[in-house]
């Protein structure tokens, strides 16, 4: 899906940078699409921003709950390293 692989894009280049780095341009050229294309599915940089950082926010939750699952009630063996 087009979306997914410009917030992949999007989640290197801030990564990488910073909100500064964050740029449609650079994006439609790595994804071989037009910034009319990235516009489609975000209104501008700052929706773009908040989309990455909501999707990764969700995955670490998933991750932190994994986690709280699997050390269930075992406090200290949550926060020991294997």
């Amino acid at each position: 899906m087009m979306k997914e692989r410009i917030l992949d894009k999007a989640s290197e280049q801030l990564l990488a940078g910073s909100y500064a780095k964050l740029n449609f341009a650079r994006i439609a050229e790595d994804l071989d699409i037009t910034r009319a294309n990235v516009h489609y599915h975000f209104k501008n940089k700052e929706n773009l921003a908040i989309e990455v950082f909501t999707r990764h926010k969700a995955r670490t939750l998933s991750q932190y709950q994994q986690l709280r699952e699997r050390f269930a009630g075992d406090f200290v063996g949550f926060f020991q390293r294997d």
